[in-house]
């Protein structure tokens, strides 16, 4: 395969995963390197909106997505001091989308449905424990230079993804920025079964106070929450 035809992802979260999975959809050879020994399974990103719903859909993961996980329309902010309730809905977007709704799924069990998919092309090879070290790019292509279980490694491709989040390490070689802001307070986001709609509270709410402040999202199917504050 030419050069120009392969290309080397780094990071195997959902980002980098469906990154492999369109381009492998599309012939092109894929190593995707990953420095964990698998996927990570802590508190992440659990919410994916309308909007993104239909590239799920063209790469054949929205429905195994939508029986792991569930659609979802309802919204609510509380005010903490009053219970004062502004509720509202993506109802509004009947017709004037194919997916009218958000999909909530952990993150960790998105990747694991791509990583299923992947394994049916040969043409896709994911690379765990592998630790990338420096990024050398020529006119031809670029190589990407890693530590892996085995010993020291070398990836050449003509292309080069980086999807190894806020501290990316290709962002870092290739003096990117991290560009916006960091919020002065620390968040703690914890993963719960308790049933929060016996309480009140709808399967998105924002409770709003300055102290007592939260997201509290419903997860799953099995009353599996996220509380974060």
């Amino acid at each position: 395969m030419a050069l120009e035809e392969t290309v080397t992802i780094v990071g195997a979260g959902p980002a980098g995963l469906i990154a492999a999975l369109g381009l492998a959809k599309s012939g092109v050879e894929v190593n995707v390197l990953e420095r964990g020994k698998g996927i990570v399974a802590s508190p992440r990103a659990i919410a994916y909106h309308w909007s993104c719903l239909e590239g799920l859909s063209e790469l054949g993961l929205l429905d195994e997505a939508l029986q792991v996980g569930f659609s979802k329309q309802d919204y609510c902010f509380i005010e903490f001091a009053t219970g004062e309730r502004v509720e509202y809905s993506l109802d509004v977007l009947e017709g004037r989308t194919k997916f009218p709704f958000n999909l909530h799924l952990g993150q960790d069990l998105l990747a694991e449905i791509v990583l299923r998919k992947l394994a049916a092309y040969p043409n896709v090879t994911v690379h765990w424990g592998v630790n990338v070290t420096d990024i050398k790019q020529d006119a031809e292509g670029v190589s990407v230079e890693a530590v892996g279980p085995s010993g020291n490694l070398e990836f050449r491709s003509g292309w080069l993804v980086g999807a190894d989040g806020a501290g990316s390490t290709v962002r870092t070689k290739l003096g990117l920025e991290f560009e916006g802001i960091t919020w002065p307070k620390r968040f703690v986001a914890a993963n719960i079964y308790l049933d929060f709609a016996k309480y009140g509270f709808a399967r998105s709410t924002f409770l709003i106070d300055s102290t007592y402040g939260a997201i509290i999202a419903k997860l799953d199917r099995n009353d599996l929450w996220r509380c974060t504050y």
